[in-house]
């Protein structure tokens, strides 16, 4: 394991704990299994509940469907996780970020490519101070047709 993801992992602990005891949570050891399968997956990965079930049950057979999908709603409240409704009937869910983020999203392949972008804050700023709104996240997802599956070449 690199020095940089072992570094983020305990940073990563440190704001959980922390969210959690400021809102009156206890950081138990099924809420903490299934952030460092959350952490495992990376940035880049947009797990559905049920993927991270299947994940968190391969480290701990005692943890129910209903244990991980509450960690999710919880840590979603608390900025930590983002849950991403791409129009497909479900949740995905990723680590949150300080940085604005976009999502492109196959229709085709389902396939998503992540990105940053500092211009997403601007334009975020102008619109909400036209409206005097308070952004707390930024996520913006575009729905479209990747490289391959314009060319036919679908997986």
């Amino acid at each position: 394991m690199r020095k940089e993801s072992v570094k983020k992992r305990e940073e990563w602990r440190r704001r959980l704990r922390e969210r959690l005891k400021a809102f009156g949570y206890r950081l138990t050891p099924q809420r903490m299994r299934i952030l460092e399968t959350i952490l495992e997956a990376g940035r880049g990965e947009h797990l559905t509940a049920r993927e991270l079930y299947e994940r968190v049950r391969k480290r701990d057979s005692n943890i129910g469907f209903a244990t991980v999908y509450r960690a999710l709603e919880l840590f979603t409240s608390l900025g930590l996780v983002n849950a991403l409704n791409w129009g497909e009937g479900y949740y995905r869910y990723e680590l949150s970020s300080d940085k604005p983020q976009y999502h492109l999203v196959c229709m085709k392949c389902g396939r998503v490519m992540d990105g940053e972008s500092p211009s997403l804050n601007s334009l975020a700023k102008s619109i909400a101070d036209e409206k005097s709104f308070s952004v707390v996240n930024l996520q913006l997802y575009l729905l479209g047709y990747c490289e391959r599956c314009k060319k036919g070449e679908e997986k």
